[in-house]
């Protein structure tokens, strides 16, 4: 449309507008088309003013279907109004998804919401709903399930205990005489007792209607009565939580109840689970480096710097046997200055330390001198020289070799270390009965002295009954020599970081293959690790960003969490 046309366009609207109003009647929200013309539509909000939405160039195509997008679709001056439906949720609830921040979302439950839960023995627990919309089970106090025993709170006996218990028929709270029919009873696994032995005259146990009181269960109390034959033992009461000692992982409510942080409850004397006092492990999905000093409190040492990242250990056992994810650490040295350094204040500055460190007993004095020097900074010792030399033998040891006779054959003589550590004249030489027959001959393996050192066998031969010598050399048992073309290169399949596909390069040095260089993956990887990804804008706060981080696995870790600031 030609400018002067527009122009007369926008006045006639203005013109209908105002006739309109004048009339009472309400077409601001209209929608009219001219002929030739764009759609265009009329102030949405009554109040003379067109609003960014009522601008045609910022929505030219005018009122549409509202959808979960952070705008006016429809132009009646509510953002994402009626944009939500039936969802299911990561936990497959069904739910109603929610327009947050021009996002649908399927939330397990509202962030910042509490329920209490009935666990293991009937027992409340409190739940946290986390900043993600996921239910954060708490402590499960009371809970039966963690303990050797399954019998709940109420049970009549321990598993393992035996009891004499009547075996007759007399009901309950009768006198039956003052015959004791009594056997051995077991208490089971179902903390019932059973019989294990049969029924019997036994001579009573107890006086009738003694009464004593005795410990039971977890710090509880309970009533033992004698019948006039055998002790009936009433119910356990005012029974504590646990057993003293006894411990488990439960969720951990620090850093904003993250992924990875585990704590662990234990039972205290009375019976009770004592509240945890701090985390382990780590947040899954976080990454970063951090520094430590290559000596506490002395900068000038040097430090070291680790590169880190938390990922998912294996899964523990919570009360309610559900599974808690712990985080570990991986951590890799990438800078280190700290190679030889030992505590400030060890050595002093450039001083010089000579140790002299002796050859042993009967060496004539002889050792060694090892000599070194302190850096200039007093962080460690610096390069050492050694000086000396121990002698060829101790004072009086003794040692013996082959010689021939006057009259031919064997024969060993011996000679003897003198008190100046060297070895004196040998003895005379004493005849000795042959080891082997004079020309007997055996083949063993040997290595041929070539470039590849090929496999080969050697000749040894009896001399004169004293003794096996090599007779020839070490003769190759195959052909010997190059096993491919040197300098040739082949491409062999390998299996590269993260266990991708890849393929790595093989050369020939003449005797055989070796790989050089890396392998090379052929297979692209989900992501690198040590990559942190920006994952925009949090749900529940758009002015934070989520991040996720590549694993060591070349997977994406679990992103970061995030805060409730709308």
């Amino acid at each position: 449309m030609r400018p002067l046309a527009a122009l007369a366009h926008l006045l006639a609207l203005t013109i209908v507008a105002s006739a309109a109003c004048f009339d009472g009647a309400n077409g601001l929200t209209d929608v009219e088309r001219l002929p030739g013309d764009a759609a265009v539509w009329w102030d949405t909000d009554q109040d003379g003013v067109p609003v960014a939405d009522d601008d045609p160039t910022a929505n030219p195509g005018g009122p549409r279907e509202e959808v979960c997008d952070g705008l006016d679709n429809d132009l009646d001056g509510a953002i994402d109004e009626d944009t939500t439906g039936p969802c299911r949720s990561p936990s497959g609830q069904t739910r109603v998804s929610e327009c947050v921040g021009g996002r649908l979302l399927c939330f397990d439950c509202e962030p910042g919401d509490e329920r209490s839960r009935a666990c293991g023995c009937g027992a409340q627990t409190r739940d946290v709903c986390n900043n993600a919309g996921r239910w954060v089970e708490g402590v499960c106090d009371d809970c039966e399930l963690l303990t050797y025993d399954g019998c709940g709170v109420n049970r009549i006996c321990d598993p393992g205990d035996e009891r004499w218990r009547r075996c007759d028929l007399c009901p309950e709270g009768q006198d039956c005489g003052t015959t004791c029919l009594g056997a051995l009873y077991r208490c089971d696994e179902s903390c019932s007792w059973q019989q294990i032995q049969p029924c019997g005259v036994r001579p009573p146990m107890c006086d009738r209607d003694s009464v004593r009181v005795e410990e039971c269960g977890k710090c509880g109390q309970r009533e033992v009565t004698c019948d006039g034959c055998f002790w009936q033992e009433a119910q356990c009461d005012n029974q504590g939580a646990c057993f003293p000692g006894e411990e488990h992982d439960v969720p951990c409510f620090a850093g904003a109840c993250a992924v990875g942080l585990v704590a662990t409850v234990r039972c205290d004397g009375q019976c009770d689970w004592v509240s945890p006092t701090s985390c382990q492990g780590c947040v899954v999905g976080e990454s970063g480096t951090f520094e430590e000093m290559c000596a506490a409190g002395a900068p000038e040492c040097g430090k070291r710097v680790v590169q880190y990242a938390c990922n998912a250990q294996s899964l523990i056992a919570s009360c309610q046997d559900e599974p808690l994810v712990r985080g570990r650490s991986d951590q890799v040295v990438v800078f280190d200055e700290c190679a030889g350094v030992i505590a400030p204040d060890t050595c002093t500055p450039n001083e010089v330390s000579s140790t002299f460190t002796s050859c042993g007993p009967n060496t004539c004095g002889m050792g060694i001198t090892t000599t070194r020097s302190c850096l200039a900074n007093g962080c460690g010792w610096g390069s050492s020289s050694a000086s000396g030399a121990c002698p060829v033998c101790s004072v009086g040891e003794t040692s013996t070799s082959a010689c021939t006779p006057a009259g031919g054959g064997c024969g060993t003589q011996t000679r003897t270390c003198t008190s100046a550590c060297e070895w004196g004249a040998p003895g005379e030489c004493t005849p000795n009965p042959p080891t082997c027959m004079p020309g007997e001959t055996s083949t063993v393996a040997c290595t041929v002295p070539d470039a590849c050192g090929s496999a080969g066998t050697q000749t040894y031969v009896c001399a004169g009954g004293c003794g096996m010598v090599p007779s020839g050399s070490c003769t190759p048992t195959g052909n010997g020599g190059p096993s491919c073309q040197a300098g040739a290169r082949e491409e062999r399949p390998c299996s590269a970081q993260c266990g991708l596909a890849g393929t790595a390069t093989w050369q020939c040095g003449g005797c055989g293959w070796s790989q050089i260089g890396s392998c090379v993956a052929t297979q692209s990887a989900t992501c690198t690790p040590g990559q942190v990804e920006d994952m925009g804008p949090c749900p529940l706060c758009p002015t934070v960003n989520r991040t996720r981080s590549c694993t060591g696995a070349c997977t994406w870790a679990a992103p970061s969490s995030c805060p409730v600031c709308l």
